[in-house]
């Protein structure tokens, strides 16, 4: 039985990336186990990981990983902000579900998500909904 999961981004500046995954997340990280690795504990059960092996070594993962988050459009304002990332639209299954995308400068693939069920909130106008 499967009981955690660890993430691991490789990007090929680990200080910038660092400041970076610290905006996306909301907090600093947890872990410094080496000088090229950082971590996350999201849960007990969740690690994401930061590697700074560089983009030379390996290939940053090519799936999308999705981050939960309980005000999607107080996050996707920050990346906006703070970032100044390019951000896809709010996308919504309505009621269910709200999601959004962006990658990391090193071309990881990621996103924030709210799930709708928990977060009984008025559905925005301006959502493309499926």
């Amino acid at each position: 039985m499967i009981e955690g999961v660890t993430i691991q981004f490789i990007v090929g500046d680990i200080r910038r990336a660092s400041d970076w995954y610290t905006n996306v997340i909301g907090r600093g990280p947890d872990n410094t186990p080496y000088d090229d690795l950082i971590e996350w504990i999201i849960t007990p059960a969740i690690t994401i990981q930061v590697n700074g092996k560089g983009m030379h070594e390996q290939k940053g993962f090519s799936g999308r990983i999705r981050f939960a988050v309980d005000d999607i459009q107080e996050y996707r304002a920050r990346i906006i902000h703070e970032l100044r990332v390019e951000i896809s639209r709010l996308e919504e299954i309505r009621g269910v579900v709200r999601w959004c995308n962006f990658d990391d400068p090193w071309g990881n693939k990621l996103g924030y998500y709210q799930d709708l069920s928990r977060h009984k909130e008025k559905i925005s106008e301006d959502l493309e909904f499926f």
